[in-house]
């Protein structure tokens, strides 16, 4: 099979998730039983149905994002930069649709809509509303992913140095410094915590920014620390 063969099935594959999730969840609805007497019934197939469609949801978002991926690195190693990946964005905004918790999009997507106002020729008015939309898009990411370590970073580096608003930064890095909080690599805690330290000594936090080094000094001590695997394509 040819990439081009590769990507048509790709996307058809994501459309008719798409087009499940929503047929899917009409028939559900159409077809649980009327309360009283079926309500046990009806709520035993909608928790069914619920995660049928979030299952199918999840495999339409990673269908999408594999189709994306190899563009990324393309863009991420060259010279063109984020800023010229606005075009990715429409995809990137229906994979986070489909899956809330897809946390590379939300990661990603701010980066482009704030990095594309630098480009020269974007007017200052579109700039700004450009930047604006980027961190509106960061914030939507951390809500719907509270516990994410490497979204609360991105947020608190957009939000301070995009945003002008040291205050949401400071807030967000003390989010991430929780023991609830979740991090898939011991190398995405270390870069995080780089951010989080940065805006404590920024804000007066001496003893947080303390702590924020103390365990990318615990990382840098431990030979079994994880790292996020590379790309061999």
């Amino acid at each position: 099979m040819t990439q081009r063969s590769r990507t048509g099935a790709a996307i058809a594959a994501a459309a008719l998730c798409i087009a499940l999730v929503l047929g899917g969840q009409a028939l559900a609805d159409a077809a649980a039983p009327e309360a009283p007497n079926g309500a046990l019934t009806g709520q035993a197939m909608g928790r069914a149905g619920f995660a049928y469609l979030t299952g199918l949801r999840q495999f339409g978002a990673v269908l999408l994002w594999n189709r994306l991926e190899p563009q990324m690195h393309k863009y991420y190693g060259g010279d063109i930069g984020l800023g010229k990946m606005t075009f990715m964005l429409p995809n990137i905004k229906a994979i986070t649709m489909l899956d809330p918790q897809f946390v590379e999009g939300y990661y990603v997507a701010p980066e482009i809509l704030i990095d594309s106002a630098r480009v020269s020729s974007v007017p200052a008015q579109e700039a700004k509303r450009r930047i604006e939309a980027g961190l509106a898009l960061a914030k939507e990411g951390i809500d719907n992913n509270p516990k994410s370590g490497i979204l609360l970073a991105s947020y608190a580096q957009l939000i301070w140095t995009r945003g002008d608003d040291l205050k949401a930064a400071l807030a967000a890095a003390k989010r991430g410094m929780a023991d609830d909080i979740v991090w898939r690599w011991d190398d995405e805690e270390w870069e995080s915590m780089a951010i989080f330290k940065a805006v404590f000594e920024k804000s007066g936090e001496t003893t947080l920014a303390a702590q924020a080094q103390a365990i990318r000094d615990a990382i840098d001590a431990n030979p079994n620390a994880t790292a996020r695997p590379q790309d061999t394509d």
